[in-house]
Order: structure tokens, then C-alpha cells, then sequence
């Protein structure tokens, strides 16, 4: 599970680092900045290939009008978020995410509804 996390995580900062490149100037080879581009564009393919097939089984098409500014700004979502979730615990439906600073791992605790 923590190898594949890390590997989303890292795909998304490639993403976004080709893009950065892009806007900075020539620091990266051009061959670099298209692979980037090439993965960014198969990344948008295969999740609007899975959200289609989702917001129809749902009905819920109307929602895939909001797929292109979330697929621009999701790459910088989990980057931003997943660097922050290791300095701090969460909270999500209910259940508190806490940190452990002794074990460096996370621990799960349910909250009192």
C-alpha cells in the first residue's frame, strides 16, 4: 500500500514538475518535458475513461462538466497534501488519523458519534 502511494505521489510531482519546467525555461530537455506531457494526457484519458463509466452507472453525468478544472488542479492536491500529511494527523467521516511521532507511523483511532 505505502509503495504505491508513494509511487502516485511521485507520478503527480513529475506532472507537475514538467510543468513548472515548461514555464521556467530550458532547464530540461525537450524529450523530457513531451514524456511528461504524454504521461499527463494518459493520466486524463484513463480517469475520464473510469469517471464516464462511473457518473453513468451513478447518473450523475452532469458532474463530469467539472473534470477538466479538477484534473488541472488534482496533481497539486496530492502533492501539497500528501507532503502535509506527514507532519500531522487527520480527520475523516468521523475517525481521527493521528500522527505517531515515536513509531513514525499512523494509527487509527474512532471518535465518539
Amino acid at each position: 500500500m505505502t509503495a504505491g502511494l508513494v509511487a502516485v505521489y511521485l507520478f503527480n510531482l513529475l506532472l507537475v514538475g514538467g510543468v513548472v519546467a515548461a514555464a521556467v525555461g530550458d532547464f530540461v530537455s525537450d524529450d523530457w518535458l513531451l514524456s511528461a506531457s504524454a504521461l499527463w494526457f494518459a493520466k486524463l484519458l484513463l480517469e475520464a475513461n473510469f469517471l464516464f463509466h462511473a457518473a453513468e452507472l451513478f447518473q450523475e453525468r452532469h458532474l463530469l462538466r467539472y473534470f477538466i478544472p479538477t484534473a488541472i488542479v488534482h496533481p497539486l492536491y496530492i502533492i501539497l497534501f500528501g507532503f502535509l500529511g506527514l507532519f500531522s494527523g487527520f480527520q475523516w467521516k468521523g475517525e481521527a488519523f493521528e500522527r505517531k511521532a515515536a513509531m513514525n507511523q499512523t494509527s487509527h483511532q474512532v471518535t465518539p458519534h
